[in-house]
């Protein structure tokens, strides 16, 4: 199911990620395909996730998330929820699957593909209850911020597929990538009502997720954590 979606905020060129294809052997890789939690396939996943919204199914989405360890805890948490994954690397994918077969966790789907595709040219007539951003490549050498996640077109994109009272939760180690997200915010609030805090809303139901391994990289390293919560409104 595909839609001609016309997004007020022009779209990216320049890819924020590599696709890496290394370390899999045919049998996974055809077992990983073949999974019916997995596709790569923009027209699939758009159909699935509209017939999910019919039904009224609360839908979270994890971008980048890796091999699925902040993913499989929400799923666990929200077991009523359909939680998404969207991952270009194919082995953090496989691994993904490979966890939640062992967990017996069934309320997940993996896009295998690019988010800026998902939000770029799929239909409007789903929306997302929250979206997680843990950790996107800092790009920290200064010719390569351009790639970048959190630039505002990328950010009024994920705003305009957030549910009325979705939340959104941004986390990065890097400061000068997080004054950077802080600034892109401070952009789109000029023009769009949204609230933003750094620390998590009591209004809101609290999702504990255990430090990702590049969280407990951050924290050996004596690096700080950012975070930021969003909403639309100011309904915290």
């Amino acid at each position: 199911m595909e839609s001609h979606y016309s997004s007020p905020y022009p779209r990216r060129t320049i890819k924020s990620w590599t696709k890496r294809e290394h370390g899999i052997n045919p049998t996974d890789r055809e077992w990983m395909k073949n999974h019916p939690n997995y596709t790569s396939s923009l027209a699939e996943i758009t159909t699935r996730l509209t017939q999910e919204h019919l039904a009224n199914r609360t839908i979270f989405l994890d971008i980048g998330c890796g091999d699925g360890q902040s993913l499989l805890q929400l799923a666990q948490w929200a077991p009523e929820a359909l939680v998404l994954g969207v991952e270009t690397h194919t082995p953090g994918v496989l691994n993904a699957l490979q966890k939640a077969e062992s967990l017996k966790v069934q309320n997940i789907a993996f896009f295998h593909g690019d988010i800026l595709d998902l939000l770029t040219h799929s239909t409007q007539s789903f929306h997302f209850d929250r979206i997680h951003i843990y950790f996107s490549d800092p790009w920290p050498k200064k010719r390569h911020h351009k790639r970048r996640l959190m630039q505002e077109s990328f950010l009024g994109k994920i705003l305009s597929k957030l549910s009325p009272t979705g939340l959104i939760h941004i986390a990065t180690d890097w400061e000068h990538y997080a004054q950077e997200i802080s600034e892109r915010l401070e952009q789109i609030k000029a023009h769009t009502p949204i609230d933003i805090r750094s620390q998590h809303p009591e209004s809101a139901a609290i999702f504990q997720r255990e430090p990702t391994k590049y969280e407990r990289k951050a924290f050996k390293e004596g690096r700080q954590v950012f975070e930021f919560y969003i909403r639309k409104h100011d309904i915290f």
